[in-house]
C-alpha cells in the first residue's frame, strides 16, 4: 500500500485516466455533476450547487471549473447558471459511460 491507500495498480489507472482525458477523477466528478444538473433541470447549477452536491467548498469547485474551462471541457461566461459543456466535454461523458 503506497501513499493515499491506493497500490501501484491503482496509482497506474489513476494516471493513466488523467493522461488520456486531461482531468483529474474530481474534475471529473464535477463535470459529471454539472452534466447531470443540466440535464434535469435545463441549467447550469451554481457554483454552491455543485458544491453542496459534492460535499466541497465553493472555492475547490470554483478552482475545479476553472481548469474544466481552460481545458475545453466547460465555456462560462459572467454571472450566476452560466456554465455549458464543451462538444469535447460530452465526447468525454459519452466514453466514461460506455466504459462502464
Amino acid at each position: 500500500m503506497l501513499r493515499y491507500g491506493l497500490n501501484e495498480p491503482e496509482i497506474r489507472v489513476l494516471v493513466t485516466e488523467i493522461v488520456v482525458t486531461g482531468i483529474t477523477p474530481k474534475q471529473k466528478e464535477c463535470l459529471e455533476c454539472i452534466s447531470h444538473y443540466i440535464s434535469q433541470n435545463g441549467h447550469s447549477p451554481s457554483l454552491a450547487e455543485i458544491g453542496e452536491t459534492l460535499s466541497q467548498s465553493a472555492v475547490a469547485i470554483h478552482h475545479k471549473v476553472n481548469s474544466l474551462a481552460e481545458r475545453g471541457y466547460l465555456t462560462k461566461t459572467r454571472g450566476k447558471r452560466t456554465l455549458a459543456l464543451t462538444r469535447k466535454s460530452k465526447q468525454l461523458l459519452a466514453h466514461l459511460a460506455l466504459s462502464d
